[in-house]
């Protein structure tokens, strides 16, 4: 039977960013033994340096997969849950290789998708969903025949952990307590975001992606982006409204200077202007006379208009 091992405390002193890294981890292992998956179970196997933890995790219904039962390891790194860990199955499975890390978002081989909100629950919900997608040439992915894999998923409840010291059946039954039937009846939201998900990536030699996060996160984190969302839509409409309909001054209108015309504004700019060389200079002069030009024309327009007038009357 497996137990978790406690070790001698050290005279050193114990660098405190490590220990809120264990307090962490520790917090993780005390909520999932208080709300345990019905689809795997883990465990870290040193309570005192839980870097390295062990699980059981089960095939998933109406697959190939149905009825088996594969033991792996999850490898946490010192600076978790800053940095991503890595997971491998040790069960013979048909989908994945054995003793190789697995390629997840949710796994050290994308840590620019990792985020720190994540965790142990969050990376085996994610391999629990992805057992039954094709391997498609994917880094460590099998594509082995159904025939094998249901064979394999027949043999796994007897495959025996060195380190542990029980099969996949023991620990599946001295951990996994939850009612698979009725919790299989449920929608699993982290399991349906997942999914879809996937059906949108296009899975590469080089590059296996599938993102998924846990259902508490991954509600929390929504309500964040709507709340902020709702605030840069409201800012960006009040913006908008200020641009369109400026705000009216409270000044009386008898203190406000005269209103200007745009026309009388483009010509004082001509006028009052200063040259700083000799090309504007001659610019200024050929306005200047293009002005004057227009003046005399419009005298001259007013001085016919009214002799005509005269000559009428």
């Amino acid at each position: 039977m497996h137990q978790v091992v406690t070790r001698g405390s050290s005279n050193t002193t114990p660098n405190i960013g490590a220990a809120q890294n264990i307090s962490r981890i520790l917090r993780e292992y005390r909520e999932i033994q208080k709300d345990p998956s019905p689809y795997w179970c883990a465990y870290p196997i040193c309570m005192d340096e839980p870097y390295e933890w062990h699980f059981t995790i089960k095939g998933p219904t109406s697959s190939d997969f149905e009825g088996g039962m594969y033991h792996g390891r999850i490898i946490l790194p010192q600076s978790y849950p800053f940095s991503p860990p890595s997971i491998m199955l040790l069960t013979q499975n048909g989908r994945f290789e054995i003793g190789k890390k697995i390629c997840l978002s949710a796994s050290n081989y994308h840590p620019e998708l990792w985020q720190p909100a994540w965790g142990i629950r969050t990376m085996l919900d994610a391999l629990h969903a992805f057992f039954p997608t094709p391997g498609e040439g994917a880094v460590h992915s099998l594509d082995w025949s159904s025939e094998i894999r249901t064979k394999l998923a027949k043999d796994s409840a007897k495959w025996y952990c060195n380190t542990c010291k029980e099969t996949n059946k023991e620990i599946s039954e001295r951990l996994c307590t939850v009612d698979t039937n009725i919790s299989s009846s449920l929608s699993n939201p982290l399991i349906d975001h997942f999914m879809n998900s996937i059906k949108n990536v296009n899975v590469t030699e080089d590059e296996t992606i599938n993102f998924t996060r846990d259902t508490k996160s991954l509600s929390e984190e929504n309500d964040l982006e709507c709340s902020a969302n709702n605030q840069i839509e409201k800012k960006s409409e009040e913006e908008i409204l200020r641009d369109n309909h400026p705000p009216k001054s409270n000044i009386p209108t008898h203190r406000l200077p005269p209103s200007t015309s745009q026309n009388f504004i483009s010509w004082n700019s001509i006028l009052l202007r200063k040259p700083s060389n000799i090309h504007e200079f001659l610019l200024f002069i050929m306005d200047l006379l293009v002005f004057i030009l227009f003046v005399s024309i419009i005298v001259c327009l007013i001085k016919f208009i009214l002799q005509s007038t005269i000559s009428l009357l």
